[in-house]
């Protein structure tokens, strides 16, 4: 059963960090870091909100939920649970995503996939991460 305190918290956590990206002036890594477009940082609260639907929907829990700014102005967002990760990596243009996964229990190697946008396999990869 899922601790619901707990999971609302990550979520409005992760949103919140996310959000918080938009306010990053040129240059915020001290080098040459671009800003974030809004169009990135849109699409990364809709995916949080999303799996969050699904996580509510299937009353499962996360570990954690971590948004990280990349200086190149991509948009990383990994989900954790006990065995598994998933990492999203999204370009600040939203033409490329990143994709990690890796179950730790399994004896398979980690996957690892750069795809365009319009292609990427997000349900693919939401769906083994929630298996």
């Amino acid at each position: 059963m899922k601790d619901a305190e707990k999971t609302e918290s990550l979520f409005s956590k992760a949103i919140t960090d996310i959000e918080r990206y938009l306010a990053f002036p040129p240059k915020w890594d001290g080098y040459k870091a671009p800003p974030f477009s809004k169009n990135a940082v849109s699409f990364c609260t809709e995916l949080v909100l999303n799996v969050r639907a699904y996580v509510d929907f299937i009353n499962t829990d996360l570990s954690k939920i971590s948004p990280c700014p990349c200086p190149d102005g991509s948009i990383d967002i990994e989900f954790s649970s006990k065995h598994k990760t998933l990492v999203f990596n999204f370009s600040n243009n939203l033409e490329e995503i990143g994709i990690f996964f890796e179950d730790k229990i399994s004896n398979q190697n980690p996957e690892e996939v750069t795809c365009i946008h319009h292609e990427a396999p997000l349900a693919k990869y939401l769906t083994k991460f929630f298996a």
